[in-house]
């Protein structure tokens, strides 16, 4: 989940850009609470304190029928190579 975050967001935790010249710095930026209060991810900034609350839902997407047919009709048109 820490790297999906850090796609998300361009912050990482100890591996992330280190800056130039003490500006645009992402590195250590990407924390992890002790404990979790309920299903939400929370984003807070460090330089206004600011935060937003975020519910990703997981689930699965049920399957189309179709898509078995057209993957094959898409497969039969491909050049191989």
């Amino acid at each position: 989940m820490a790297q999906v975050l850090t796609l998300l967001t361009g912050v990482a935790a100890n591996v992330g850009f280190q800056g130039m010249r003490g500006r645009y710095r992402y590195k250590g930026l990407l924390g992890f609470a002790d404990h979790r209060e309920d299903e939400a991810i929370i984003f807070k900034r460090f330089d206004n304190g600011v935060s937003v609350a975020l519910v990703l839902d997981v689930s699965l997407i049920p399957v189309d029928p179709a898509q078995g047919e057209c993957l094959m009709a898409i497969l039969q048109n491909c050049l191989i190579f």
